[in-house]
């Protein structure tokens, strides 16, 4: 009953499970009607590739006689399968544009914007490895980093890092921009304190919307034990006070009593 088994390796398995990927194969093959092999384990790679997959990428693919594989044809037919999908993906991206380049293009847009280091050292002229240091955990608490944080760079020769001078430069690197963010924020803040204070900021508005709930959470539950006599039992009506009480019943027993002595004094007489 088994169609068929993929063997891949760590590229293809970092960005599929089993499940996407014999969904996948099983969906070119039935529902796409894809019947060369060879192309469905491109696409498959191609998937991983799309997916951002760094790692390196084999897929194999071994079809049973009960996925019922269709004959590949000598020539490709471009309205169903594998190349259907890259027909589209043309439309989409262009005609040079291929899963392996923009995954490409990506990887090196992301080294553009994270790649700080590079930035310090060879467009701004930092020489200081410290400072250089120092300046990667203050971008990270400037982005409200608030792990512990630790940071050592090894430079090899192939970096071309310059000598430190005994005089730091304040003209260029990490004092240069440690300046323009005195002049922007204040002479007194850095940093730390700025992230110290929208992290204390953010405590105060928790601590509030905190404070807010539960008062609105007691007086609902004033409001509720206040309705609650009217859905529950009867009151009972308030009880006199136990001299007033006893003196009515001694009035209303005599008064009740002397009738009947007279109608016994009348009937004796009679």
């Amino acid at each position: 009953k088994d169609e068929f088994v993929v063997l891949a390796c760590d590229g293809i398995w970092d960005r599929l499970t089993n499940q996407d990927c014999a969904d996948l194969v099983r969906s070119l093959v039935h529902d796409e009607g894809e019947a060369d092999v060879g192309l469905i384990c491109e696409e498959v790679i191609d998937t991983a590739l799309e997916l951002d997959s760094r790692d390196n990428m084999t897929c194999c693919v071994v079809f049973f006689p009960a996925s019922e594989l269709k004959e590949a044809n000598d020539t490709p037919d471009s309205d169903c399968g594998v190349m259907k999908r890259r027909i589209d993906r043309e439309r989409l991206w262009g005609n040079e544009s291929t899963p392996a380049k923009r995954a490409q293009s990506r990887l090196d847009e992301r080294r553009k914007n994270a790649d700080l280091v590079r930035s310090l050292v060879h467009d701004e002229g930092e020489a200081d490895v410290g400072l250089i240091c120092e300046e990667v955990i203050d971008t990270a608490l400037e982005l409200d980093s608030r792990d512990n944080m630790t940071c050592c760079v090894v430079f090899f020769p192939a970096s071309e890092l310059k000598e430190a001078n005994a005089t730091p430069n304040f003209g260029s690197g990490v004092l240069y921009r440690r300046i323009d963010r005195e002049r922007l924020w204040g002479h007194d803040s850095t940093p730390a304190k700025r992230a110290q204070s929208r992290f204390d900021e953010r405590r105060k508005k928790n601590r509030e919307t905190i404070a807010l709930q539960q008062s609105k959470t007691s007086k609902s539950q004033a409001r509720r034990q206040r309705q609650q006599p009217q859905h529950g039992k009867k009151h009972k009506a308030p009880s006199s006070p136990p001299e007033i009480s006893r003196n009515n019943s001694r009035t209303r027993s005599s008064k009740s009593l002397r009738p009947q002595v007279s109608s016994f004094d009348a009937t004796s007489k009679q």
